[in-house]
């Protein structure tokens, strides 16, 4: 199969503990449309719709639990119901145990929707380890979410917000780690805008700075940010 440079962005949540997780990303891998499953859940972005409405009906025709969340969910609400059981509109981290909890008792809602900004540090640290690795060249961490620009041509500010929310440094430093165990020697922050919360991002530069010299093989990163890093001379001195 090619091997994919980066992994999907969104989060892989742990579910509870009594449910047997297995993650299929089509990039490297073939979905099997007969697979021995309960529920299976889709998340996409807009390019995507077509070859996910085609899946998802067809594991609705096996007679499989159907989800969708993720950015199509939000861009195309209405078009997704009428793929899905079950459809989820904004960020996960507390409405997907809350699905796993209501679809045990039988009571699971057709609509799971997020409104609050999540706190990042009620983020799990995703789940790599259930990813095909060996069929990646590169792997994704996501520090933080939100920007504060207001660019006109993007959608960021208005679907997650403008104040920027970060994940705990340590957190992060732990979910490199993982990634440079499985091998992976280059990881790219998805982050929108890696400084949007300057005081943060010198954090968490200067502390990847210290771990990079404690893994066993070099670890290269790369980030999204905006040409006005180039008059923050202490922040370009960290990133280097």
């Amino acid at each position: 199969p090619p091997r994919s440079t980066l992994f999907p962005y969104t989060p892989l949540f742990r579910s509870p503990k009594h449910v047997a997780l297995t993650i299929v990303d089509e990039n490297v891998e073939p979905v099997d449309l007969d697979v021995d499953a309960d529920v299976i859940a889709f998340t996409g972005i807009y390019c995507q719709r077509r070859r996910l409405f085609e899946l998802a009906d067809a594991f609705r025709a096996r007679g499989r639990i159907v989800v969708i969340g993720g950015a199509i969910a939000s861009d195309l609400p209405d078009e997704c119901r009428a793929h899905c059981d079950h459809l989820f509109l904004g960020e996960a981290e507390y409405t997907w145990p809350r699905f796993w909890d209501e679809l045990g008792r039988g009571q699971a809602s057709p609509e799971y929707r997020q409104v609050e900004p999540v706190d990042m540090r009620d983020s799990p640290v995703p789940l790599f380890e259930r990813l095909r690795v060996e069929r990646y060249s590169s792997a994704c961490v996501q520090a933080t979410r939100d920007c504060p620009h207001r660019c006109e041509y993007c959608e960021v500010p208005a679907r997650q917000g403008a104040r920027p929310r970060s994940k705990p440094v340590a957190q992060v430093l732990e979910e490199v780690r993982r990634l440079a165990a499985l091998g992976f020697d280059s990881i790219f922050f998805v982050d929108d805008y890696f400084v949007g919360n300057r005081r943060y991002a010198r954090e968490l530069l200067t502390a990847l700075g210290t771990l990079v010299r404690e893994l066993a093989t070099p670890v290269y990163f790369y980030a999204q940010v905006t040409l006005n890093i180039a008059r923050d001379e202490e922040m370009l001195a960290l990133f280097h």
